[in-house]
This record gives structure tokens, C-alpha cells and sequence, in this order.
């Protein structure tokens, strides 16, 4: 993870996604509020970046074609 996004709300406290350092967006499963001790927003950002990991790895995998043969449009519809 290079750096969260916050929603667009001035002083917004609410992060909704992380970007890559290959410049990949992955927008959370659910938002995580940076609000008190930075080492427990921290904690809920590293648990909420693998749920929605797993989460969007379980999508591609539903969504995979039947076939096999054709997925080259499925290939880049999830997170790398």
C-alpha cells in the first residue's frame, strides 16, 4: 500500500480505499475511521486491506468464466 484514500469531504476522517504502488486502486469493503489512537485506526486499516482483499479475490473467483478460455476480460477486472 503506497496511500489511503479519505472521501472528499473537507476534514474528512473517513478512509474508503488504498492505492498500490503501481498506481492500482482498491476501494474497501467497508470505511475505517482514523479517529483516536493512531495505533488502532492503523490496526482496523491493515484488518479492513486483507478482508477486502479476500473479498474482492472471492468476487473475481465467482465471476470467472465457465469455459476458461475466455477470461481475458475478466483477467483485468480485479486487483492484481
Amino acid at each position: 500500500m503506497k496511500k489511503i484514500e479519505f472521501t472528499k469531504e473537507p476534514n474528512s476522517k473517513e478512509i474508503r480505499g488504498m492505492h498500490s504502488s503501481e498506481g492500482e486502486y482498491v476501494h474497501w469493503t467497508g470505511p475505517v475511521m482514523a479517529v483516536g489512537a493512531v495505533e488502532n485506526w492503523l490496526s482496523t486499516i491493515e484488518k479492513m486491506m486483507c478482508q477486502s482483499l479476500y473479498d474482492k479475490t472471492r468476487d473475481a473467483l465467482y465471476r470467472y468464466p465457465e469455459n476458461g478460455i475466455e477470461r481475458a476480460g475478466w483477467l483485468f477486472t480485479a486487483p492484481a
